[in-house]
């Protein structure tokens, strides 16, 4: 399951989603363009907005430190969160927790083995250095997936919501539509009516 999570996990579809429907609008993106040119207030607070969505859905393995960063736009826009942000980029982007998952496996399994041949191989006696280390072991791989699943689903909730709360990412994008509208409503009535005469 923890496994699954991870390897398909919702965040990164609906990441990957918002950033194809951003770049795709080529409106959008000029009309960004005019606002980072301008030195307008309304227009920085579109931008700062625009930045901290984009933070969020264009994140890379690279960003890790941006997570501590408290001037960053990521920092910002993990609600300055930094231990999820954290997961987020170190463990689910860069593939560490499938690779965890994939080690407690593996090790899980091992123990296993050697648990069902011992008595065929002349290991009668149950020896408390050998089976106390292996017992820690088999106990440790169970925890790990586990914890990454919790990880997962929590960091995937704060990302784009579930039981009915918004994610993350919807507040930044409502966020960002809503100083976009303020800003294109100041402007209009900002702008000189033109002379009909």
């Amino acid at each position: 399951m923890a496994y699954r999570e991870i390897k398909h996990g919702t965040v990164l579809k609906k990441m990957k989603q918002i950033r194809e429907k951003m770049s795709k609008d080529e409106e959008l993106q000029e009309r960004i363009k005019e606002i980072k040119k301008e030195d307008s207030l309304g227009s920085k607070v579109v931008e700062s907005s625009y930045m901290k969505l984009t933070a969020i859905i264009e994140c890379d393995v690279n960003k890790s430190k941006d997570c501590s960063d408290k001037n960053s736009k990521l920092y910002e826009a993990w609600s300055h969160n930094k231990n999820y942000c954290r997961y987020f980029v170190n463990t689910i982007l860069t593939g560490k927790g499938l690779r965890w998952v994939n080690a407690s496996i593996g090790v899980a399994l091992i123990i296993l083995f050697f648990a069902t041949i011992s008595p065929h191989i002349g290991i009668e006696e149950p020896s408390p250095y050998i089976w106390w280390p292996l017992f820690t072991f088999l106990v440790v791989t169970i925890f790990i997936p586990i914890r990454l699943l919790y990880m997962s689903e929590k960091v995937g909730n704060m990302l784009i919501g579930g039981n009915s709360q918004k994610g993350l990412i919807e507040k930044l994008e409502e966020e960002f539509n809503a100083d976009y509208n303020q800003y294109l409503k100041e402007k209009a009535k900002n702008s000189p009516v033109p002379d009909t005469n």
